[in-house]
């Protein structure tokens, strides 16, 4: 009984990546874990400002890059995914015919 649930959470698993998507969301959230402390000590990009309030545009516009790039990363995996198990179906299919 236990093998056949560990049979079906691993067909699950390599079904739907989660771990894939799990590391690729991890690496996303580190990357704006450390834009945040970047702004909150005022260092590396950060410097030149006297204040939060004169580093907040630059942190913003930062924070929304990695976003939009997390986001272009993620489609593409999901369609470059998609189109792999279409490739397969459509393959095995027309080995089924021949």
């Amino acid at each position: 009984m236990a093998s056949l649930i560990v049979a079906i959470c691993a067909g699950i698993e390599s079904l739907f990546n989660f771990g894939d998507i799990w590391r690729e969301k991890r690496a996303a959230a580190e990357l704006i874990k450390s834009e945040g402390f970047s702004f909150f000590q005022l260092i590396g990009e950060y410097t030149p400002f006297k204040s939060h309030q004169e580093a907040y545009p630059l942190f913003a516009r930062n924070v929304e890059n990695l976003i939009r790039n997390e986001i272009k990363d993620y489609i593409f995996a999901i369609s470059t995914k998609n189109q792999n198990s279409t490739l397969t179906s459509r393959s095995t299919g027309n080995e089924q015919q021949g």
